[in-house]
């Protein structure tokens, strides 16, 4: 293939620890992260042979940036 695109390997993480409450209920707190080191990710060149002097350039990026979510689950 002439045209290659770049690699996608953006790091994700997740994180957990679960917290005893009563006898038989316990709290779970979880901390998941996509794209952990914020790195952008170049999308496809162009292939289109009509866009001109754009052709076979990366003009766009293909991920999204760095995303944290934060959850709490009761279990009972």
């Amino acid at each position: 293939h002439p045209l290659r695109g770049p690699k996608l390997v953006p790091p994700d993480f997740a994180s957990s620890k679960m917290f005893a409450i009563l006898a038989r209920s316990s709290l779970e707190f979880r901390a998941d992260a996509f794209n952990l080191t914020h790195r952008v990710t170049d999308a496809n060149p162009l292939r289109d042979l009509n866009a001109g002097a754009a052709f076979g350039q990366i003009i766009s990026t293909t991920n999204n940036p760095r995303l944290i979510q934060f959850a709490l689950k009761l279990l009972f």
